[in-house]
């Protein structure tokens, strides 16, 4: 019933009013405390509450009476909410001060809107609540001051070319996978992404006397690089497949080492070691969470006394008792990245293995089978050829390969796959 007025009287019944002389009324309250509000980014939705109530139910009216707003967004006089899309204001602090008033009160409260950008570079996708940035080349991953989140990360190298004249298969590149509930810092500065290139399978130029034409090539190492240029994480590129090289020199028969190793050739010739790499270790250069699952794993390539290649994601061996080889095993699962679907393989999915399966060895012109490849990028290895052996799966890491005898004609083993780098974060 307000306002109230004071009516006094003296003994006589004489009396004098002062109209409308107390007021009960309450201030506005505002619903959020002082300081900063939600962090903006230029060309994204953005929407903050910088509004009062009252508990008298007066109308309550906001302006913004010192500072301003960073271009494309404003308060709304009614409810006080700050909504818009910002777009092409200079990046920082934007200190506003708040008046919220009604007929008979006002009050104020100073608010600050952070303005920054969200982290650009590679293929940039939103589902599920995350940000992805998927790497198929090589490039920079850019993060602005003002918001540096903590990072998921996958990273592949590229797979090992296949060897020629009934081979072993190439090895898949090794895998670093940091994820939730682990993470992986980030500051104010481009980071360089280098995408590992597959490794060129061996060639037999078609001679039918070894050794013939060279051996093939390691995966290429996938990077991730401060601005200063130190490595922080790497996935080592798989190694290559050896050839059945005869009497020739022992190094082209021989599976080589890398993330996860090569087949062997001839029998009394190597397979590839996988190489071991964890988040602690050169040349990661940095240490992160000790809760991170890192999968920086070598597994040995595949041995000729066997029809089937040691351990998973090696390349198959040549068997040079059944002139038959193994096979390169399947990938590994990552439900995380499988969202994304990153790859030219149409299996690659969280059902069919996931990434960085081995190259398969290669048949002979006599009756061999070949090996098949691992699933998850990897090749199988041909048998009588005149022409490549399939090579790995662009960027799922997956070896090459192996090319077959050719009995004369022209023999060439896979190239590997390509490497892939995914990130992914909350915003």
């Amino acid at each position: 019933n307000e306002p109230y007025s004071i009516k006094v009287t003296n003994g006589s019944g004489l009396s004098a009013t002062l109209a409308d002389a107390i007021n009960q009324d309450q201030v506005p309250v505002f619903t959020t405390a002082a300081g900063n509000l939600a962090t903006a980014f230029n060309n994204v939705a953005y929407s903050a509450n910088a509004g009062a109530t009252d508990a008298d139910g007066d109308t309550v009216t906001h302006s913004i009476t010192s500072g301003s707003l960073p271009s494309g967004i404003s308060i709304n006089s009614t409810n006080g909410m700050i909504t818009g899309t910002p777009s092409g204001s200079s990046l920082g602090n934007y200190s506003i001060t708040v008046q919220a008033a009604t007929s008979s009160a006002t009050v104020t409260r100073n608010f600050v809107v952070p303005l920054s950008a969200l982290p650009t570079g590679g293929n940039i996708t939103n589902t599920g609540g995350y940000r992805y940035h998927a790497f198929t080349s090589s490039g920079t991953f850019t993060v602005s001051t003002g918001f540096t989140p903590s990072i998921e990360i996958f990273m592949m190298g590229a797979g090992g070319g296949g060897g020629s004249w009934v081979p072993g298969g190439g090895g898949a590149g090794g895998c670093v996978n940091i994820d939730s509930p682990a993470s992986f810092s980030t500051s104010a500065q481009a980071y360089t992404v280098t995408i590992g290139g597959g490794g060129s399978g061996a060639v037999n130029p078609g001679s039918m006397a070894p050794p013939f034409g060279g051996q093939s090539i390691t995966g290429g190492d996938t990077s991730l690089r401060d601005a200063s240029g130190n490595y922080l994480l790497t996935a080592i590129g798989g190694g290559r497949g050896g050839n059945y090289n005869g009497s020739g020199s022992p190094a082209h028969g021989q599976g080589q080492n890398g993330g996860c190793g090569g087949g062997r050739g001839k029998a009394d010739y190597a397979d590839g070691t996988g190489v071991q790499t964890t988040a602690t270790t050169s040349p990661l250069g940095n240490a992160v969470s000790a809760n991170s699952r890192t999968y920086g794993i070598g597994y040995n390539g595949g041995s000729s006394s066997t029809n089937e290649g040691y351990g998973q994601e090696g390349g198959g061996g040549l068997n040079n008792t059944e002139r038959s080889s193994g096979s390169g095993k399947n990938g590994i699962e990552f439900s995380w990245v499988s969202t994304l679907n990153i790859g030219t393989n149409s299996s690659n999915s969280a059902s069919s293995g996931g990434y960085f399966g081995g190259g398969g060895g290669a048949g002979n012109h006599s009756g061999g089978t070949v090996g098949s490849g691992g699933v998850g990028g990897g090749r199988q290895g041909y048998s009588n050829t005149g022409s490549k052996a399939p090579s790995g799966f662009s960027n799922t890491g997956g070896g090459g390969g192996g090319g077959g005898r050719p009995g004369g004609s022209y023999s060439e083993g896979g190239n590997g796959g390509s490497g892939v780098v995914i990130l992914r974060y909350t915003v």
